[in-house]
């Protein structure tokens, strides 16, 4: 089974909470001077799609705020905030992106703007073995079943309940197979950190991030042939300061903010989702009551999935957070964390960068299960892209809360 075959094969589209759209309005005023618009990006990144609209509008980027990422290899709607002067106009058009100005908000957008979002996702190249097991994990996972009938063609709508896993696009920074940057931000080592964020080449990297990562990998030590080489980007000025005898330190933190958060965010989700999973044991020790993603649960990579049965509503009201230096280890997971810790190796006051203030190992509460709602899933039909018409598609729909990964979903559905 495949996703993503063509960028329409998967849509997110975002949604506003009521308070938000209720406070938006229809004409600009002082307490109103910011921009709402409804964005539709195709195979943009969420960052590549605000600097074509600043483009267009003819301002600087930093002038528009998203309250979320949106994935890049798909069609996808949300909404951006932007503060410019002069009347906007009502509709943008530029390559690969659509701007509809919906009105005027009092402030830039936030994460917490965002009620959930929905997806449309179609499952291609799949087997009609695979779609029956997609129909049974979706039995298993469904919160409330009655009336669904067992079967590949029967449709499903309510919602199926997942631990709340990050997805795997979420390691980036680890991609390279050599270690999270956050590890060695840890240990003072800036410049195995910054090799790691801009001097290690990855296979996915492309544009400007793919002669950056060469040029720095290619030069690295010899600073002004590295820094000749690479394309104009944000990043490079991590290269600038070290052509001009800046220190690793003072370079990795020249990188853009977000990257160097990101870094951070990257390594606690690891910790999240491993110390997660421990906790999933605990929910369905038992094989018969927890779906997983390998056929060997003792995989570290396997993610567990416990059963609508197995998980009672006391689980529902659980968070984990993000672990930082000051977090309290509390039951029901102060044991499966205390393992993770002792298989990383580390303390949780070794949750700290030295020598600077930020980016720094906030704590934020994460569900541990998501409910995926509104869950529905087409009949079977032939996949017309596929070869000889020999294989299947299905179309899967459902919402999730913001920070939530469809893949996630789809992995639980035996992707």
């Amino acid at each position: 089974m495949i996703i993503r075959r063509l960028p329409e094969d998967f849509y997110v589209e975002e949604a506003l909470t009521s308070a938000t759209l209720e406070g938006v309005t229809q004409e600009r005023s002082k307490s109103r001077p910011f921009i709402l618009f409804q964005l539709q990006k195709t195979t943009l990144t969420t960052p590549e799609a605000v600097v074509r609209l600043a483009q267009t509008l003819r301002i600087k980027p930093n002038l528009i705020e998203s309250a979320g990422l949106k994935d890049k290899h798909a069609v996808t709607s949300q909404y951006v905030s932007v503060r410019a002067d002069g009347e906007p106009p009502e509709e943008v058009i530029a390559p690969a992106i659509i701007a509809k100005r919906i009105g005027y908000l009092p402030h830039h957008l936030r994460a917490q703007n965002i009620l959930h979002n929905r997806f449309v996702i179609v499952v291609r190249d799949a087997t009609i073995q695979q779609l029956r097991e997609m129909g049974r994990r979706a039995d298993l996972l469904h919160r409330d079943d009655a009336g669904a009938e067992a079967g590949v063609d029967q449709n499903r709508q309510g919602a199926l309940a997942i631990i709340n896993y990050f997805g795997e696009q979420r390691f980036n920074s680890a991609r390279h197979g050599e270690g999270f940057i956050a590890r060695k931000l840890m240990t003072g080592d800036f410049e195995g950190a910054l090799k790691l964020s801009i001097g290690t080449p990855a296979r996915k990297d492309s544009g400007v991030r793919r002669g950056l990562t060469r040029a720095a990998a290619t030069h690295w030590g010899n600073w002004p042939e590295a820094l000749a080489a690479a394309p104009k980007s944000p990043p490079r000025r991590a290269l600038e300061i070290l052509a001009t005898g800046g220190s690793f330190q003072d370079a990795f933190v020249a990188l853009p903010y977000m990257e160097q958060q990101m870094a951070v965010e990257a390594y606690q989700s690891h910790l999240w989702n491993a110390t997660a999973r421990r906790v999933a044991l605990d929910i369905a020790p038992d094989e018969t009551s927890r779906l997983q993603t390998t056929a060997n649960a003792d995989d570290d990579t396997a993610l567990l999935f416990p059963t609508a049965a197995a998980c009672s509503p006391y689980w529902l009201s659980i968070a984990l957070p993000m672990f930082s230096a000051q977090t309290q280890l509390t039951p029901p997971w102060q044991s499966a964390a205390e393992q993770v810790l002792l298989e990383e190796e580390i303390k949780l006051e070794d949750l700290q960068i030295p020598g600077i203030r930020r980016p720094a190992f906030g704590e934020v509460a994460r569900p541990l299960i998501a409910l995926a709602t509104g869950f529905d899933m087409s009949r079977p039909e032939p996949d017309e892209l596929s070869n000889g018409g020999k294989r299947f598609k299905r179309t899967v729909e459902f919402c999730l809360p913001r920070g939530a990964y469809a893949t996630v979903v789809l992995r639980a559905l035996g992707q």
